[in-house]
């Protein structure tokens, strides 16, 4: 599954810090994934950096608890 292209994760209700999603995402698929769904949970926190997605194109977080800018 590392070369996974899309994934979408949204409306499962998710309530853990996007920093931590981000961290366990990046392990399995940082060097490929292109398109991340998190809309629609309960994330909250943060947006982190998210360097270690080399090849991200789309990220959909609307519909979370998030706070502050865009790194």
């Amino acid at each position: 599954m590392k070369t996974m292209l899309s994934l979408d994760l949204s409306g499962n209700k998710f309530s853990e810090e996007l920093t931590v999603i981000f961290n366990n995402l990046s392990g399995c698929f940082g060097y490929s994934l292109q398109e991340l769904n998190l809309g629609w949970n309960k994330i909250h926190g943060i947006l982190p950096e998210f360097s270690m997605f080399l090849k991200l194109e789309t990220l959909v977080l609307s519909g979370n608890q998030l706070k502050g800018g865009v790194p």
